[in-house]
């Protein structure tokens, strides 16, 4: 009996650290909401709904983007709160390419349209504003990056925030580039 209750309180202590790590690995620098997300152009990550298509975009996308924000505005949290997605590509119409997503150089463009706040420590508003992205040569733009960071199932979507992120400059109480 002693031994069973020692690998429970291993198995326990296990756990928990497993779960504190994947907590604390969570960027907070980076926020992400969406508004009615059933509502978007084109929001089904790899053949899952529009609900469960959203922790996905979320963690890939704040992930990807907290490094950037934390080089670009140290001591900062972006946040962004999705009001319409259309995605990269098209899914495919034949059964067993149903949750296959398909990128052409014609294809039909990324649309990514939100509302974006910059906030300090303290949570003073820095900068806000809306913004609705468009690429549309995303296949030929971010052809150059190595296939390492191309496993996201939403690559071409965290690659143009990115940009936008970078190209982002502080301007009394505004951000630029609105």
């Amino acid at each position: 009996m002693c031994m069973r209750n020692f690998f429970y309180w291993v198995l326990l202590l296990v756990v928990n650290f497993g779960l504190s790590t994947v907590y604390a690995a969570e960027p907070g620098n980076v926020q992400i909401d969406f508004v009615h997300p059933e509502r978007f152009t084109d929001f089904r990550i790899q053949g899952r709904d529009e609900r469960a298509s959203v922790p996905i975009f979320r963690d890939e996308v704040s992930t990807h983007l907290s490094a950037i924000v934390s080089k670009r505005f140290p001591g900062k949290t972006l946040t962004l709160r999705f009001t319409d997605i259309d995605l990269a590509g098209r899914l495919g119409n034949r059964p067993r390419f149903n949750d296959v997503r398909f990128n052409h150089e014609w294809g039909p463009p990324i649309r990514l349209s939100f509302d974006y706040a910059l906030t300090d420590s303290k949570g003073t508003l820095v900068g806000a504003g809306s913004k609705s992205l468009l690429e549309q040569d995303y296949v030929r733009q971010y052809i150059n990056y190595p296939q390492s960071l191309k496993t996201s199932p939403v690559f071409y979507e965290e690659a143009t925030l990115a940009n936008w992120v970078r190209g982002l400059e502080p301007s009394s109480g505004r951000l630029a580039r609105d």
